[in-house]
């Protein structure tokens, strides 16, 4: 067995570690297997809580959804429970940590991680963070808006040879405090389509392209299309 090198996803108490284990059957004699552990620290990071694996299983992706973080792009500050994503790309029989990616606008009890979605090839990732609290709707909106408490939100990301850059933040067309939008999240195999389902959504409407507006209909739920 030989274990990926270990990088920072999440931390974890040291009485509750959290350990995620794949393997990977190259031939009935021989395996390689992927160990992770959280680091130490002050919050169990739930790593595992999500994850998805190309078609050919050469990518992985795992969230850790009660993560403690620092904010993307710096090195200092911890945000409790905003959640994180890793990815791992298997050469072989041997894994290794590719990304260690956080949301844009990293925030306490944002659950990023809760749900993952990984294109066929590997190369799209959708992460959802149920928990985040802006406002704004669609996608590329005002992320730094905080008037809608678990509203929620997904992150797109994609793979350029190795490195993986976010490309996109989305938000329902309708966003309502405690809507949890990006509660899961699904691409199709070619990365062009996504849903977002959102299972505190409000809206007594039915079937497809309903009353929006309607909030009588108290954690009905609803999916959102993208393409």
């Amino acid at each position: 067995d030989r274990p990926a090198a270990r990088g920072p996803c999440g931390r974890a108490r040291s009485d509750e570690d959290r350990r995620l284990k794949i393997v990977a059957r190259a031939s009935p004699h021989h395996h390689a297997a992927l160990s992770r552990s959280a680091r130490d620290g002050a919050h169990a990071a739930d790593t595992g809580s999500s994850i998805a694996l190309s078609s050919d299983g050469t990518t992985l992706a795992v969230g850790a959804e009660d993560a403690d973080t620092t904010p993307a792009g710096q090195d200092a500050g911890i945000t409790n429970a905003a959640g994180t994503a890793c990815v791992f790309a298997r050469a072989g029989t041997s894994w290794t940590e590719q990304a260690y990616l956080r949301a844009s606008n990293t925030r306490p009890s944002e659950f990023f991680g809760r749900s993952l979605t990984l294109s066929g090839n590997g190369s799209a990732l959708v992460v959802g963070a149920y928990g985040e609290t802006s406002a704004a709707t669609g996608f590329n909106g005002n992320q730094a808006d905080t008037s809608a408490p678990v509203s929620g939100a997904a992150y797109a990301f994609a793979r350029t040879g190795t490195q993986w850059k976010q490309t996109a933040y989305v938000k329902a067309s309708n966003p309502r405090t405690s809507a949890e939008f990006g509660i899961s999240v699904a691409l199709s195999g070619d990365g062009a389509m996504l849903a977002v389902g959102s299972d505190g959504e409000s809206s007594a409407s039915k079937s497809i392209n309903g009353d929006q507006t309607d909030t009588t209909a108290s954690s009905s739920g609803a999916v959102y299309v993208f393409r």
